[in-house]
């Protein structure tokens, strides 16, 4: 009976000790992760307020001019920021397209981008101070298979 009773605990105290340690390595990684979001002051949205200036007609396959106005927490704008732009499809393997410049007036960024394909993509745009504050935010924007038809159909109104 000895021999019955020795075996459940051969099993049990390896497994119990796998199980602890494996909740001991997340917990350290989860503290890490949390550290160093809350201990870096690199990294604040709130300070820099980011927009992405809508075209007035839908985006197409081709060349674009992307316009990003960026601005203070007093809503002055800045112009000595350095702007890193990323577009991404929202399906996977698809080549990002990458955009960057360091040249704004009035708050005003102007970055030349060229979209690879038509469909749904996350465009992230990053502004670095030369203090080394980041803001970081994300705009959807939808890419049409062809240019905006800007012919106006005759109409009956004036």
């Amino acid at each position: 009976m000895t021999r019955f009773s020795r075996y459940p605990q051969a099993i049990i105290h390896p497994l119990s000790f796998a199980l602890i340690t494996l909740s001991v390595l997340l917990l350290i990684g989860c503290s890490r992760v949390s550290q160093e979001t809350e201990h870096n002051p690199e990294t604040q949205t709130g300070a820099i307020q980011i927009e992405l200036v809508e075209p007035l007609f839908p985006a197409a396959i081709g060349k674009e001019t992307l316009n990003i106005r960026v601005f203070d927490a007093n809503n002055q704008p800045i112009d000595n920021a350095k702007i890193n732009i990323r577009g991404d499809m929202t399906h996977a393997g698809m080549t990002p397209i990458l955009a960057e410049t360091e040249n704004g007036n009035k708050g005003l960024y102007q970055l030349p981008i060229a979209w690879s394909m038509s469909g749904d993509w996350i465009v992230t745009v990053q502004v670095i101070l030369p203090d080394g504050t980041i803001a970081e935010q994300t705009f959807p924007r939808t890419i049409a298979n062809d240019a905006a038809d800007c012919e106006h159909e005759a109409t009956d109104t004036p």
